[in-house]
């Protein structure tokens, strides 16, 4: 019976780690098609074959830049 026991323990932790996969899987897609659907602020600057994204707002100095990966509009506010 505890031989049992034991495989059933293992087929239930397989079994988590497949569902949390397959949620986390379909996370990601939800996520990646809305991130799509977002329309940036500002204008692009092709700079060596590569678009970057860049936001002006107020005029004069200092020029203050700030970068980030984590800003799904792609600027600070």
């Amino acid at each position: 019976m505890k031989a049992c026991s034991k495989w059933v323990k293992r087929i239930g932790l397989v079994a988590l780690i497949i569902l949390l996969l397959i949620a986390g899987f379909i996370f990601e897609r939800v996520s990646r098609n809305d991130a799509e659907k977002i329309t940036p602020d500002g204008n692009f600057a092709e700079v060596d074959n590569h678009l970057l994204h860049y936001y002006k707002k107020g005029n004069g100095g200092p020029t203050v830049v700030f970068e980030t990966a984590f800003d799904p509009a792609g600027h600070l506010q």
